[in-house]
Parts: structure tokens; C-alpha cells; sequence
């Protein structure tokens, strides 16, 4: 497994999302969809050998607060700590920059993979979380 910070490539990218219930919800193609990385902070990528596995990305402004979204792990690679890692390497990146407020933007898929020992919840039902590094 190779974890990197770096932006996937258009058609791996497009592969992996299409694996998510977002795929269909948001019915978006190719060209959008890799549109949309392009103000994101942060981005960790996970490959097996040259397949995108997993991703996850920041939205910041760099300074106070950071947004965990589209953590996302290939059906084949999910229950094996693929997403918590990435996870926790988002933070350990904002940690990094010393960002003191961090959101974990979470939904129904990607709520099983959180670290809920470093994050506590916001409110019953919301699917927001909030991380704090100071």
C-alpha cells in the first residue's frame, strides 16, 4: 500500500468515487468531478500497487479551520483501517500547519471509520464532528 499526498489521477479518481452512493446522488461526470479537487487543501491518496484505493481530502482556509470530506475506500479495501488512516492523516496534516479547529464532515458511509477517541461528537443525528487540536 502506497499513501501519498498528491491528487489522483482524472480516471482512478473517477473509478474510486463511483463506488460511493455519491455517485449516483450527485450524477456527475468525469470532467466535474476532478473540477471539484481543485481547491482543496490537502488530498492523501492510497494505492495498491497502480490502483487508487482510498482517498481523502481537506477544504481550509489554511489558518483556523479545516474539512475532512470524501474519505473514500474501495468496497474491496473497506474493514482493514484503510479510512481510519487516511483519516488520521488529515489531521496529523492540519496538526501540522497548526490549524486549531478541524471538522470531520461525515454521513452514513464514511461514519464507520472515524477515530472516536480523538473526536467527539457534535450532536446526536448531525453529520458534522469535530476534532480539536488545541
Amino acid at each position: 500500500m502506497l499513501i501519498c499526498f498528491a491528487k489522483p489521477g482524472k480516471e482512478d479518481y473517477f473509478n474510486l468515487y463511483k463506488t460511493t452512493p455519491w455517485f449516483k446522488e450527485y450524477n456527475l461526470n468525469i470532467d466535474t468531478l476532478y473540477k471539484s479537487l481543485e481547491n482543496s487543501f490537502i488530498m492523501v491518496t492510497a494505492y495498491d500497487n497502480d490502483t487508487l484505493v482510498g482517498f481523502g481530502r481537506i477544504l481550509s482556509d489554511g489558518i483556523i479551520h479545516a474539512y475532512i470530506i470524501d474519505v473514500i475506500i474501495h468496497p474491496k479495501y473497506r474493514g482493514m483501517g484503510y479510512g481510519k488512516y487516511i483519516q488520521n492523516e488529515l489531521i496529523n496534516k492540519c496538526k501540522s500547519f497548526n490549524i486549531p479547529d478541524i471538522q470531520i464532515i461525515e454521513n452514513n458511509y464514511s461514519a464507520y471509520f472515524s477515530n472516536k477517541s480523538t473526536i467527539s461528537t457534535r450532536q446526536e443525528n448531525i453529520a458534522s464532528i469535530i476534532h480539536r487540536t488545541i
